[in-house]
């Protein structure tokens, strides 16, 4: 059968490498967020794949935003582009929360409004990431960290525990924003709002998703 391949540019350019399965029934290939791809670096594995690829007849790049212009060893044959954003509606609703003093106190009073349910609460650097566990942590408030500088065994732990719901909050960065398998959850908090436009968008994804709220 033809092989199914899910994995990071980086992960499936290994793969190819060292030639773990056979290529030449592939003939679809899915670029999830090939945008963010792109951006953090991964060009070199992606056209690494492309190459190692050569029966692939048909391409599908995937994004809620598009700000990366798509590279020529794509090499895209009569592209089709198909926007949803034109036929919904969204379910999201978005509340602004002024900090009365200290921000993380102001943070701890705004989880016990919300009570219930599940969310991330986004920062934008690993310190402050670990600014605010250690907040967390002094209140016992279960949670779990996930951000680029942590093992990829941590990372997968935080969120398998997310998943399961042994931990209702994740702290994470914007590597949390896409490109990661959680579910539908509750709400999303900005701790620091995020330096780039596209990025708001991408972690206000993660919940009011299609037949949410």
């Amino acid at each position: 059968p033809p092989a199914i391949l899910i994995g990071t540019p980086g992960r499936i350019a290994d793969h190819l490498r060292k030639f773990t399965f056979i290529t030449r029934g592939i003939k679809t290939m899915v670029l999830d967020e090939f945008d963010k791809s792109l951006e953090v670096g991964f060009e070199k594995e992606m056209k690494e794949i492309m190459e190692a690829l050569p029966h692939v007849e048909q391409k599908i790049l995937t994004s809620a935003t598009q700000k990366t212009p798509i590279p020529p060893f794509i090499k895209l044959n009569n592209p089709q582009k198909i926007n949803y954003l034109t036929s919904s509606t969204s379910q999201l609703t978005i509340k602004n929360v002024v900090a009365q003093g200290n921000k993380l106190t102001t943070l701890i009073d705004l989880l016990g409004h919300i009570k219930n349910g599940c969310g991330i609460i986004f920062c934008n650097f690993k310190d402050s990431i670990q600014t605010v566990s250690e907040h967390l942590n002094d209140r016992d408030v279960d949670h779990g960290c996930f951000y680029g500088g942590l093992l990829q065994t941590q990372r997968e732990r935080a969120l398998l525990k997310f998943r399961n719901g042994t931990h209702r909050l994740l702290l994470a960065t914007d590597l949390a924003a896409r490109g990661i398998d959680v579910p539908e959850m509750d709400f999303i908090i900005h701790y620091e709002t995020p330096m780039k436009p596209d990025e708001f968008i991408h972690r206000n994804g993660r919940t009011a998703r299609m037949n949410s709220t």
